[in-house]
């Protein structure tokens, strides 16, 4: 008996070949939706020896809201509400 495998896409930001996709997908989205606006592009970097994977690296930041707790200090430094003027 013979066995053949194939590759099968997974499509996940996990995945290095389609997280630049989706990577790339975002930025022209947001490009388009900024056109004519003024903004600031920030861009939030983790150490990777700090976590086991980039899941874990994903579900530590979501249980504890790094990127929410950073927008709110952020709006207090600069004195203004950011609700619903970023994305993540």
């Amino acid at each position: 008996m013979r066995y053949e495998f194939k590759a099968r896409q997974c499509r996940s930001w996990l995945d290095p070949k389609w997280g630049k996709v989706f990577a790339r997908e975002l930025g022209e989205a947001l490009v388009t939706r900024c056109q004519g606006e003024s903004g600031v592009f920030l861009t939030l970097t983790y150490r990777r020896e700090d976590y086991e994977d980039a899941r874990d690296l994903y579900h530590r930041a979501k249980e504890e809201r790094h990127v929410r707790r950073f927008i709110a200090r952020l709006a207090k430094n600069l004195g203004t509400s950011l609700s619903g003027r970023w994305l993540c």
